[in-house]
């Protein structure tokens, strides 16, 4: 089972109101554009959020990756981590 510390240790991030803090992929290890929460729902078990946008896909396959898990690449993974992060235009 995955805990905050662990993940913020792993990714050389920080626990702040619970959710890792963390350097996203291509920043550097003083920023803290991406946070971490874990989400029993969620595909993998956790939610990724960039605040400097980007691909979060991308971010939590890069997690996922860092912390040894699944990739997001794996086709079933991936349909559903999908369904899950984007929402759908409304149509007029």
């Amino acid at each position: 089972m995955m805990d905050l510390r662990a993940i913020a240790h792993a990714l050389r991030g920080e626990v702040a109101a619970g959710q890792v803090l963390a350097p996203a992929p291509g920043h550097s290890a003083r920023d803290r554009p991406m946070s971490i929460r874990l989400s029993p729902r969620a595909p993998g078990g956790l939610l990724v959020h960039l605040f400097s946008g980007g691909d979060p896909l991308a971010a939590k396959d890069h997690v996922l990756g860092v912390l040894g898990c699944c990739s997001a690449f794996h086709p079933i993974f991936l349909i559903s981590a999908r369904c899950q992060i984007r929402e759908l235009p409304l149509s007029d």
